[in-house]
């Protein structure tokens, strides 16, 4: 298990991400699975903040499970699985 810490995040949902400038788009964190919100390190208008987040990266699918199983969780992404090889969770 990775993890990275960030003082805040930003967030915003589908229909706002794409209309953002691509600056702002390629500073893209990840998308979550759980509610579709994009979430990245700069702001911008339409963005709500987390402050203290941690992203989990895990490699196996029952680590992932147990984890948010037992943690109160801000998101997760099954989205990254191809790309990444990684199951990613916010907290």
């Amino acid at each position: 298990m990775k993890k990275y810490k960030f003082n805040q995040l930003y967030v915003v949902n589908a229909q706002d991400f794409f209309n953002l400038d691509t600056g702002i788009q390629n500073s893209l964190i990840f998308q979550g699975s759980k509610n579709w919100n994009f979430y990245l390190e700069k702001s911008c208008k339409e963005s709500d903040i987390i402050k203290d987040a941690t992203l989990f990266f895990f490699e196996k699918e029952d680590e992932f499970k147990k984890f948010i199983s037992k943690n109160e969780i801000i998101d997760y992404s099954l989205e990254h699985l191809d790309d990444l090889k990684n199951f990613l969770v916010l907290v």
